[in-house]
């Protein structure tokens, strides 16, 4: 009799509960352009100061309707400007803060250049995303990345750049 009471018991506290909500993915793909400033030093210890070489950022980002504010992605960066071509990943983790159609947003990556020469860095920014449609959107982000390790540093150096892109993302799944 217990048993059947035990039973009966969890049948009706499983009934009674409330249903769960199920856990939406929200996925975001975008294209930008961007350039800035690069510092780094000279053949002779000088600070050498030049535009970076524009650059070409297809990314990806998703995060959960449970944890809105935390999302994680990557881009795949190509470097087009100043007569050289280089192509790069960058994972980053974002922290994000939507405001009515709007969102506000600071994120942390590690640039990887693997073609055809190679670069290693650490990057962080802050940006901005201004909804003006159902899941489309214009992004603003300003970046400083600092290039510590690769084939394409002055000796002994490290290279710092100060970037901004511009373009567009499309939510791609609710």
């Amino acid at each position: 009799m217990s048993r059947a009471l035990a039973i009966a018991f969890v049948l009706v506290a499983l009934g009674a509960s409330a249903p769960a909500e199920a856990q939406q993915r929200h996925t975001q793909a975008g294209l930008q352009l961007g350039g800035g400033l690069s510092f780094g030093q000279g053949g002779n210890a000088d600070l050498v100061l030049k535009p970076t070489p524009t650059f070409i950022d297809a990314s990806v980002r998703t995060w959960s309707s449970e944890e809105p504010t935390l999302a994680l992605g990557g881009v795949l960066r190509l470097e087009v400007g100043q007569g050289r071509v280089g192509g790069a990943v960058v994972p980053r983790a974002f922290y994000r803060r939507p405001i009515g159609t709007r969102e506000v947003h600071v994120f942390a990556g590690m640039p990887f250049f693997f073609v055809p020469y190679t670069l290693v860095g650490a990057e962080v920014g802050a940006g901005a995303r201004i909804d003006v449609g159902t899941g489309f959107g214009i992004v603003f982000d300003v970046m400083s990345t600092l290039y510590f390790f690769g084939t394409d540093l002055p000796d002994g150096g490290a290279v710092v750049m100060l970037n901004a892109t511009v373009g567009v993302e499309l939510g791609v799944l609710p």
